[in-house]
């Protein structure tokens, strides 16, 4: 496989559970078909920028290094690990500030909600689209997501925001790689 240079240009959308996508409520069990359903999706704004990030936790087992008695690392047994992946988002969606308030799904007639009520995380699909800079997709990944908001400095400027997707579980789950 030949080397690239890659300059990633990235684009997400997010169902989020209960909502309906084609009809049908957006559950953890069953993943709409990104590809006929694109309109229902939420698009979370202008990418600036993506950053994976995979944390391990790791049990190192150590014993003598061959003849002699200093000790060294045998192997490393991964016992968990979790994959975030980090936006940084150039607009805010009414979604974005309800993470940022903590609050409850604001009422959709008038906008009102109520800060530091958020009973539950909010979950569900998260469909990647990756291109680099010849504008061929590399990245196609569909995944049952928490989102998260990392906090943001309102003021005089117009810095990207950070929206954290942690991708759970689900055997639904699903990328590919291609044109690499």
């Amino acid at each position: 496989m030949p080397l690239k240079d890659l300059i990633v240009g990235s684009h997400i959308w997010f169902a989020r559970e209960g909502s309906t996508v084609d009809s049908t409520a957006v559950v953890s069990t069953a993943l709409p078909v990104f590809a006929t359903t694109k309109a229902d999706w939420l698009q979370l704004g202008c990418v600036e920028q993506f950053e994976p990030n995979v944390s391990r936790n790791t049990v190192k087992r150590r014993c003598p290094q061959t003849g002699g008695g200093k000790y060294g690392v045998r192997k490393e047994i991964v016992i968990s690990s979790d994959l975030t992946l980090n936006f940084g988002l150039q607009e805010m969606e009414e979604i974005n500030l309800e993470l940022l308030f903590n609050s409850n799904t604001p009422d959709p007639g008038d906008g009102s909600f109520v800060p530091n009520a958020q009973g539950s995380l909010i979950e569900g699909w998260l469909h990647l689209d990756c291109y680099d800079q010849d504008d061929i997709k590399i990245v196609d990944l569909d995944a049952w997501v928490s989102l998260k908001q990392d906090s943001y400095q309102f003021g005089e400027n117009l810095n990207p925001h950070t929206l954290i997707a942690e991708v759970l579980n689900n055997s639904l789950n699903d990328g590919n790689f291609t044109n690499i």
